[in-house]
């Protein structure tokens, strides 16, 4: 039976001089503004604090937010979405994937 072997250095695409250096250019990702823009973004925290709810209010919001099978936070930001505010969706805001 005949072996097949393949060579996977990167090294040789750079190295091809039949490649012409304008589709090399073309053919490298460029990085998203509107990515790098959510990303600054996303690097400023802050701690958002309502002190002294009743609980019965806090148990609500729990439970509204299984319901929809969100966690809490996941849940504020539908709320706020649905009221108008431009929160983007809740799986572009986790850093580690952006």
């Amino acid at each position: 039976m005949a072996k097949l072997t393949m060579n996977l250095n990167t090294t040789d695409v750079e190295e091809d001089k039949t490649i012409p250096k304008a589709l090399k250019k073309q053919a490298k990702s460029l990085p998203s503004p509107h990515r790098e823009d959510l990303r600054g973004k996303l690097r400023e925290k802050t701690q958002l604090n309502f002190p002294r709810i009743p609980v019965f209010l806090k148990t609500m919001f729990q439970e509204a937010a299984r319901e929809a099978e969100m966690k809490d936070i996941e849940f504020l930001y539908h709320l706020m979405r649905r009221h108008g505010l431009d929160v983007p969706p809740y799986d572009q805001m986790d850093l580690r994937k952006l």
